[in-house]
């Protein structure tokens, strides 16, 4: 795999001080695709200021405000969601008790059994926690409710389910060519 990486990239993860290290170094870097010699890149070579991926930093813009950069380092489409999703509690919540009792059998008194047994036990209780607290993203207009109606041959919902479905192709379309036109800005101004 090594005969892939250019040689300036192995040049780079050689040069990296003692003091840096390669314990945070990314491992989606290590195999990267070659890299370009400078004189074949129209717009200059990438150049990599940070080989972690623990933390990049964004530069807003004019036209940005601390807040937007950050719901689009974090949730790009959260406006889009917000206006066509709604978030259901799930319909059975899971018991937090496990589903079967070895307490009373006599392997389970020794110190490892027993060990092994409250783990399982606090393990159980956290997955059914974090999966009765976990909400499904449904379309508005498409929610459980909706679909048995729909099944029910009720072709006003099913119309309005269709409309929604539309609605939010074409705002996903919209929003894909203004960040289209934006990283082209960008590239421009580089």
């Amino acid at each position: 795999m090594h005969s892939s990486v250019d040689n300036a990239w192995c040049q780079r993860l050689a040069s990296l001080s003692e003091s840096q290290g390669l314990n945070g170094l990314c491992p989606k870097l290590l195999f990267a695709p070659e890299v370009p010699h400078e004189s074949a890149c129209v717009l200059g070579c990438p150049e990599l200021s940070a080989l972690t991926c623990t933390k990049r930093l964004l530069s807003g813009s004019s036209e940005l405000s601390g807040d937007e950069v950050e719901a689009l380092s974090t949730t790009p489409l959260r406006e889009l969601a917000d206006r066509y999703l709604v978030q259901t509690e799930p319909a059975k919540l899971l018991s937090e008790a496990m589903p079967f009792d070895l307490s009373g059998h006599p392997t389970a008194k020794h110190k490892v059994a027993y060990s092994m047994l409250s783990r399982l036990e606090r393990e159980v209780a956290l997955c059914a926690r974090m999966r009765n607290a976990r909400k499904r993203p449904f379309l508005s207009a498409l929610q459980l409710v909706h679909i048995e109606k729909i099944a029910a041959k009720d072709f006003q919902i099913l119309e309005a389910a269709r409309n929604q479905m539309r609605e939010l192709s074409q705002d996903l379309l919209a929003t894909k060519a203004k960040d289209e036109t934006f990283i082209a800005e960008a590239i421009r101004q580089s």
